[in-house]
């Protein structure tokens, strides 16, 4: 399905074409979407360095472990390493947590102002939107998550007949093009 944006009183509305005016994006809840994707945006980033970082300093540590002699004054290179990779492993875990709260909260928000603009109801209220930009409980992203996608999707009528017949002359030009394409190839 196709959205317009256009501007509307000061602000930025979005919307399906097929929508009435009761179905657009309105500026809060565009500014939210936008909040927190890019919020979650970064925290995937930085837990995936945080994985990168504690995935060397793994492999340091089993060096480390390897290199360990057995006169106790001289470890402090394996004891540097595991002291450091313990900061690493906490890091690691404190990143995912945060990506994984802002992945759930921008999922429960997507889908619900989603669901508001497919299906042209009034728009949130700034508290509520504010509310879906919380980490949901499980339940509420369980719930979210329930929402049937057809829903979502334009009314179409299926031809299975005809979407088969496409795509076997789709294969057919395909494959004759690269007959055509390799045809030089065979003939030296």
């Amino acid at each position: 399905m196709p959205i317009t944006v256009r501007a509307v009183g000061g602000g930025v509305a979005c919307g399906f074409r097929r929508s009435t005016t009761g179905g657009t994006l309105t500026t809060i809840e565009l500014e939210a979407l936008r909040s927190m994707h890019g919020a979650f945006l970064t925290a995937r980033y930085e837990w995936h360095s945080a994985i990168a970082l504690w995935d060397r300093l793994d492999v340091a540590r089993d060096l480390a472990d390897l290199r360990t002699t057995e006169r106790p004054p001289f470890r402090y290179y394996g004891e540097a390493v595991h002291e450091i990779a313990s900061g690493a492993s906490d890091y690691e875990r404190h990143t995912a947590l945060i990506a994984w709260g802002y992945a759930a909260s921008t999922a429960v928000l997507g889908i619900t102002v989603l669901e508001r603009v497919a299906h042209a109801k009034p728009p949130l209220a700034a508290a509520a939107v504010e509310g879906l930009c919380q980490e949901p409980s499980l339940g509420q992203l369980r719930e979210a998550l329930s929402v049937p996608a057809a829903d979502f999707l334009p009314a179409r009528e299926r031809r299975f007949g005809d979407d088969r017949e496409e795509m076997t002359e789709r294969w057919s030009q395909l494959r004759d093009g690269v007959d055509t394409a390799i045809r030089p190839l065979w003939q030296a």
